[in-house]
């Protein structure tokens, strides 16, 4: 609770539908709704849904040496999702979109892909032009904030 570490006895199982830990001495009971690899569970306690680790003091232990990945910020980019044929580029380097303006068209599989802005910003560049061949993972513009 708020960041409080609480003894926790090993006495249920994470298969069971309701789990009745003692915490710090005390029985409770919880609705167990979901588990994830990492140890985390999620659980419901009086009508409120939590999410906490449950670790054992080994693995704790190990966790303060394994960093978090952090995703890259992609909301700058218009990538192709899928290799394809660029139909048409909408846009221009200088040029302001807005999110959700069509920044170009892909062609894959035979249907026309719109490709969209996800922020408002300026172009900074444009990789590709119509008539291109992309690859999945490619980037098409790139934008930058104003």
């Amino acid at each position: 609770m708020n960041g409080e570490q609480l003894n926790l006895s090993n006495n249920f199982s994470l298969s069971d539908s309701v789990l009745a830990p003692e915490i710090n001495g005390d029985t409770c009971y919880f609705q167990l709704l979901d588990r994830f690899p990492s140890g985390d569970i999620k659980f419901r306690y009086f009508g409120t849904v939590f999410t906490v680790s449950v670790l054992s003091d080994s693995f704790a232990a190990m966790m303060k040496h394994m960093s978090e990945k952090i995703e890259p910020d992609l909301s700058a980019l218009v990538i192709a999702p899928m290799p394809g044929l660029v139909k048409s580029v909408n846009v221009s380097v200088g040029d302001m979109v807005s999110e959700g303006n069509e920044a170009c068209v892909l062609e894959a599989m035979k249907m026309q892909n719109s490709l969209l802005a996800t922020k408002t910003a300026r172009v900074s560049k444009v990789n590709f032009k119509a008539g291109d061949t992309v690859g999945e993972g490619d980037v098409i513009v790139e934008l930058e904030d104003i």
